[in-house]
């Protein structure tokens, strides 16, 4: 049985989930209008190149998904 590794890019995303919140599962506080919808990470699934993983911010889940479907997505500025 294969097992699909999700990577720092979306470990990363998904570390803003906020659990004990729903609706959006997300610190409002900290990213206010975020909605509770999903988005895209930038990491592709790795026992299918057609999907990439997302984090839904309506229930904080991630999960992998067609690269077709339509989702939000976050930008994010690097360090330094």
């Amino acid at each position: 049985q294969a097992i699909a590794i999700i990577d720092a890019a979306a470990a990363e995303l998904a570390s803003l989930v906020e659990r004990k919140c729903t609706a959006p599962a997300i610190n409002a506080t900290v990213f206010p209008r975020t909605p509770a919808q999903s988005f895209w990470t930038a990491s592709p699934y790795s026992l299918n190149a057609g999907l990439a993983w997302y984090v839904d911010f309506n229930a904080g889940d991630v999960a992998a998904a067609p690269k077709t479907g339509a989702r939000n997505i976050r930008l994010v500025r690097g360090g330094n």
